[in-house]
């Protein structure tokens, strides 16, 4: 596991909840966590901040990906790849940060803790117009 430090700060991770979890039964006769000390980041080192860019033919198979499931899946798929944000951002996306006549969204609830403001495609906020329309239908 040397070659994979990831892999390695996961399974030292997972070894110290399985311990935190046995104490917590109190049937298994643990008086403390044998792995208290077993730090991930001692195990492998500190993770390294990745940079990945999506090669344009990679970008056109998750599209055509995204374009085979049904809403609002498929509105989610397509927004992470025209806005480029995080999943957990764009899933805590409230309609009240929109402005889709402006085509722009202010999001205040990023994991970054800053505020941000995203420009929105003519697609994807066509989408999400979309959205909002049926939700009031069905109101």
């Amino acid at each position: 596991m040397r070659d994979r430090p990831a892999l390695e700060r996961e399974c030292a991770r997972q070894i110290r909840f399985l311990f935190a979890w046995a104490m917590r039964r109190e049937r298994f006769g643990l008086k403390a966590n044998p792995a208290q000390y077993v730090l991930p980041g001692h195990i492998a080192g500190q993770a390294e901040a990745r940079f990945r860019v999506l090669e344009v033919d990679e970008l056109h198979a998750y599209l055509a990906a995204a374009a085979t499931l049904k809403s609002p899946q498929r509105t989610f798929a397509e927004g992470l790849a025209l806005t480029g944000q995080r999943p957990g951002d764009l899933g805590r996306m409230r309609w009240s940060e929109l402005d889709l006549d402006r085509k722009v969204w202010l999001s205040s609830r990023l994991s970054t803790g800053y505020v941000l403001r995203v420009a929105l495609s003519e697609a994807f906020a066509g989408r999400l117009a979309e959205m909002r329309r049926n939700l009031r239908r069905c109101r």
